[in-house]
């Protein structure tokens, strides 16, 4: 017999249950953080590519030396050169990713607030559907108690004013920030 396998006392084979495998808590932690990250990666962006450019602008020969001998100085002083020369391009590249994230962080507001619009709007429609299966089942087949009836419907009511408060508001800000 195998390890995989262990014996019933009905000479029936059984097979082992393997515990089951999880993702490694890195990949989440790395995906949390770059959610948390808005407009910061523009920067990063720009900031590679600036070194890339600085990268091929060098010679070869100060290639090999740069790799060889891990001078830092020389990559400064490269650095410093390239942003003497080079300088325009870089405010038009920082303007393109300023204007870009902008633009972008806004589109990503407006969909939060749909969706988050949309929640609402599903979760009161659930709450009444709640409320009309209680309602049934207090009158129509008597399944529940009178108190059980009335602390749901206390509940449900809560949830329903709550809802209608943040609609609308919410509804505003929409239409207010697709406008500006």
């Amino acid at each position: 017999m195998t390890k995989k396998y262990k014996k019933k006392s009905k000479n029936v084979l059984k097979k082992k249950k393997e515990p089951k495998r999880t993702k490694k808590k890195s990949n989440l932690k790395i995906k949390k953080q770059i959610r948390k990250i808005n407009l910061t990666y523009g920067g990063a962006i720009v900031f590679l590519i600036v070194l890339i450019i600085i990268i091929y602008t060098i010679p070869t020969e100060q290639k090999q030396n740069l790799s060889q001998e891990k001078n830092i100085s020389t990559l400064k002083t490269e650095a410093i050169n390239f942003f003497q020369e080079y300088w325009y391009l870089v405010l038009i590249a920082l303007g393109v990713f300023g204007f870009g994230g902008f633009f972008g962080f806004k589109q990503f507001k407006l969909k939060k607030l749909k969706k988050q619009i949309i929640g609402l709007r599903t979760e009161k429609k659930t709450i009444l559907e709640l409320m009309k299966t209680a309602k049934s089942e207090r009158f129509r087949e008597n399944k529940i108690s009178p108190l059980v009836y009335n602390m749901r419907m206390q509940k449900y009511g809560g949830k329903i004013t709550k809802i209608k408060q943040e609609l609308p508001a919410l509804e505003i800000k929409l239409k207010q920030d697709k406008f500006i």
